[in-house]
């Protein structure tokens, strides 16, 4: 005989029968008992795939329910109208719920930051239970480059291969021989973040740039490219802050106030009239630039410097910070120690700590040891600006010479005789 029955909670249970029979001679007991264990029914497994993927913002795309039940149990997930979906395109939300597993879920983005989630109602034999899978959908990278009066604002969209999205980039290269076909060389790579979404660049060599912008995620890296034109340049002071030149007609946006250690000097000039002498830096000395316009530096990626140096001691710091942020070491930044030779020095803002800088105040030179030093055109730079000069229109001479490139050497020595309606490209 089988008696049915069944368990009202999980647990250990203990299940007996006693035996009575005879054996021809006298009755016989046997008594037997055994436990058992009755576990919750355990949930599906929630999953659904993308078609297609990735997908280009305002197309269409289409979500399949591929949840797993490893009970195969009727009355649970994948047997009835047990599932919801919920879509949130940045904030728009839609919801489907109380569907079948068979339910093609689709919507179209407008937005590279979407969440889908999908849902499963279930019970383990005693409770029911709500078990959800949600993803980033995984969003086709490409990038906009609009041009605005001379500059070009970068913008990319998309997500890497999985949907998330820790950070984006830049590359830009430049045409080494001034057609589209290349090659190309690398001039510029900004730091990563989810602040490099955008960014503003000038260009002032006109050249074909192919512009790279990156997509970074615990997924694979994507990203798009697009080559421009540059027709259109802006001339130097307009893809810069100037913090500080010297005084003269190369001065436009105004400088800032120096104060503390230095002479400002036409001897000790890059370009323009004057430039600040530092020599005999010694331990202790302090070098002050400030600014009371309180000027906001977010489009711009790098600090920008040219220093000629008398004396050297690079077994000691020369410690430049801002009043915000982190300080650093200038020597670490410089790419020869070779005396009475001008360089020029690129130090990114983010060494600093300041991925997004915004109302920098005041900059600090502080020397560590026995320096000396020239020092000329202090400035904030967009990282595609490249400052060596590209053309100059010579108007005062032959035909045959106008606009022929020179050198940076041959700039600097002419500069003191030039014509005040000469122009200058920069890079």
């Amino acid at each position: 005989m089988v008696r049915p029955g069944a368990f009202t909670d999980p647990g250990t249970h203990n299940v007996a029968i006693t035996v009575y029979w005879n054996d021809g001679f006298d009755d016989q007991i046997v008594n037997y008992n055994e436990d058992v264990i009755q576990d919750y029914f355990a949930g599906p497994t929630v999953d659904f795939n993308q078609i297609p993927n990735p997908v280009s913002v305002t197309s269409g795309v289409e979500f399949n329910n591929i949840t797993v039940d490893s009970e195969n149990r009727v009355g649970t997930a994948g047997a009835g109208e047990e599932y919801d979906w919920e879509w949130n395109d940045n904030g728009t939300i839609d919801n489907v719920n109380d569907v079948p597993y068979s339910y093609v879920y689709s919507n179209t983005p407008y937005s590279d930051d979407v969440t889908i989630e999908l849902c499963a109602h279930w019970n383990d034999g005693w409770t029911d239970h709500e078990t959800c899978e949600l993803k980033q959908l995984a969003i086709k990278t490409t990038i906009t480059v609009v041009q605005v009066d001379c500059y070009y604002e970068l913008t990319i969209f998309g997500t890497s291969t999985d949907g998330s999205v820790s950070g984006y980039d830049w590359q830009i290269e430049r045409s080494t021989t001034s057609g589209i076909a290349g090659p190309y060389e690398l001039i510029w790579e900004s730091p990563t973040g989810l602040d490099q979404k955008e960014k503003t660049v000038a260009f002032t060599e006109l050249n074909y740039f192919k512009i790279t912008g990156y997509v970074h995620g615990t997924g694979d890296t994507t990203s798009d490219s697009e080559i421009i034109n540059v027709d259109v340049v802006c001339p130097g002071e307009e893809c810069a802050l100037i913090i500080w030149n010297g005084t003269g007609i190369f001065d436009t946006g105004g400088d800032w106030e120096h104060s503390g250690y230095g002479t400002e000097a036409s001897y000790a000039k890059y370009e323009g009239t004057n430039g600040l002498d530092a020599t005999n830096f010694t331990a202790g000395s302090e070098i002050y630039f400030e600014d009371t316009n309180e000027n906001d530096v977010s489009d711009y990626d790098l600090l920008s410097m040219y220093i000629n140096f008398k004396e050297l001691e690079t077994a000691k710091d020369i410690t430049l910070y801002f009043e915000e942020g982190n300080s650093i070491n200038l020597i670490d930044y410089l790419e020869s120690y070779n005396l009475n030779v001008w360089q020029r020095v690129l130090i990114p803002l983010e060494a600093f700590g300041l991925t997004q800088p915004i109302n920098l105040k005041k900059l600090t030179y502080s020397s560590g040891g026995n320096h000396g030093f020239y020092l000329d055109n202090v400035e904030f730079v967009m990282g595609a600006t490249l400052r060596q000069v590209v053309t100059i229109e010579r108007p005062d001479m032959d035909a045959d010479l106008a606009g022929t490139p020179v050198t940076s050497a041959e700039l600097i020595e002419a500069r003191p005789v030039m014509d005040a309606k000469w122009t200058f490209n920069y890079e």
